[in-house]
């Protein structure tokens, strides 16, 4: 089972000063937990190739390159300022030994791993953030990265009504916002030979309706 033992930041400060990069400030130990429950539950055993799409500061990296053999966690950033820190996060929690392979990519690490190389990638509220033209790029990564019975599971912002892809105008961070429909991804996966499904919001999943966040879907493609 992945846990999070001996991955507790020193204080509250810290926690807080890193969290403001990636999500609101008091939420990390919270948001981290909800990822390793999800990881737990579609059952990633040691052996697999882990790669992590926007891996921000190491809140879900971590427990995964803990748990993972060496060299088998793959964590792509495109932010500089977030890549490096995410590799002081390592360091601190003493987890080079376990070789993980950081990497900042802006194609997700299409230009490093090898095509047909990963078993499950992760991207926990990376997706909300991107422009269409990015999330079709992602979808073709995906198809490009999995093994054959590999799967993918990332969370977004599904809505019903309205166009199949839309900006909402506001920004996170340097980052868009964004809407998009179940029958958009439904149709991007299709075409690139992938099973889309849904697993329920984050709020079922267990996090907290004080965060925005509770109400995006936890979407798996897999190979058909």
């Amino acid at each position: 089972m992945i846990d999070a033992d001996g991955l507790n930041l020193p204080n509250q400060a810290l926690e807080d000063e890193l969290e403001a990069h990636v999500a609101p400030p008091g939420y990390w130990v919270h948001q981290r937990d909800i990822q390793i429950k999800i990881f737990n539950h579609f059952k990633i055993k040691k052996r697999h190739r882990v790669l992590e799409v926007g891996t921000g500061v190491m809140r879900g990296g971590a427990p995964l390159i803990k748990y993972l053999n060496p060299g088998n966690f793959f964590g792509v950033e495109v932010s500089t300022e977030r890549f490096e820190l995410g590799r002081t996060v390592v360091k601190m929690l003493s987890l080079e030994h376990k070789r993980p392979n950081l990497i900042r990519s802006s194609v997700f690490g299409c230009d490093v791993i090898k095509p047909e190389s990963i078993d499950f990638l992760w991207s926990f509220q990376v997706v909300p953030h991107m422009e269409e033209v990015i999330v079709k790029d992602f979808v073709k990564a995906i198809a490009r990265l999995l093994k054959p019975g590999g799967k993918a599971l990332f969370t977004v912002r599904l809505v019903n009504e309205g166009p199949a892809f839309a900006l909402r105008g506001a920004k996170w961070k340097e980052f868009p916002i964004t809407n998009m429909s179940q029958a958009f991804l439904e149709e991007l996966a299709a075409a690139e030979g992938l099973k889309m499904t849904l697993h329920g919001t984050l709020g079922e999943w267990g996090m907290s309706t004080d965060l925005g966040g509770a109400k995006n879907y936890l979407i798996k493609m897999a190979r058909v």
